[in-house]
């Protein structure tokens, strides 16, 4: 992280805890529990998108393409007064972020803010929610058009996508959490089987 630039040595008074999760591939992830400072924060009130707004023009789309942002949030630097206050301490030493860490309850308003002020120009043809884009056309004139342009918009806001996550120029596709095209929407099927598989409650509680 500190290599990558993503952290940079602190003096800061205001550390925050920090929590080992496992990983489903057995390695762990050290999170940073920022919930003192989100209880003396400003609330961020930008809206998230709503996903069944998103995902009802995807359906009648003819070509789609999705793609990632590599580590969407840390794409967003903080400014100079604020990285004190994302302080965390390990062995190593004291740290603080230079880019917007997850876990701050504003992270999701600021990146999806950033987000739509990209695509804003446009937003006939493509969508965010967080860090995931979709772009959707009829032919594939338009679509290598659409897709060029939004690429532009990423590259002139500095922001680079994960090229592993992204699929370009699908008939059909999978997007948060729905199977779409060929004029069709529906559930992705192991979503469908994990809500079927779930177990009953056994109390009120």
């Amino acid at each position: 992280m500190l290599q990558v630039g993503v952290i940079e040595e602190s003096n800061s008074p205001w550390p925050s805890p920090i929590v080992v999760v496992p990983k489903p591939d057995g390695s762990i992830r050290l999170c940073n529990d920022f919930r003192r400072l989100n209880q003396v924060s400003d609330f961020d009130s930008y809206p998230l998108p709503r996903v069944d707004d998103l995902v009802v023009c995807l359906g009648r789309a003819r070509l789609i393409s999705t793609l990632d942002l590599t580590k969407g949030y840390w794409q967003v630097a903080l400014a100079a007064d604020a990285r004190p206050k994302t302080a965390f301490s390990t062995s190593m030493g004291h740290w603080q972020y230079r880019v917007l860490p997850f876990g701050l309850h504003g992270a999701p308003a600021t990146l999806q803010r950033l987000m739509d002020i990209v695509l804003r120009p446009h937003r006939s043809f493509a969508a965010a929610y967080l860090d995931d884009v979709v772009i959707h056309s009829s032919t594939w004139s338009d679509h290598l058009f659409h897709l060029g342009e939004v690429l532009k918009g990423l590259w002139e806001a500095s922001l680079t996508a994960n090229p592993k996550k992204c699929h370009l120029g699908l008939t059909e596709a999978q997007y948060l959490g729905y199977h779409i095209g060929h004029g069709m929407l529906k559930p992705q099927a192991e979503k469908v089987e994990a809500v079927k598989g779930y177990p009953r409650h056994t109390s009120k509680k």
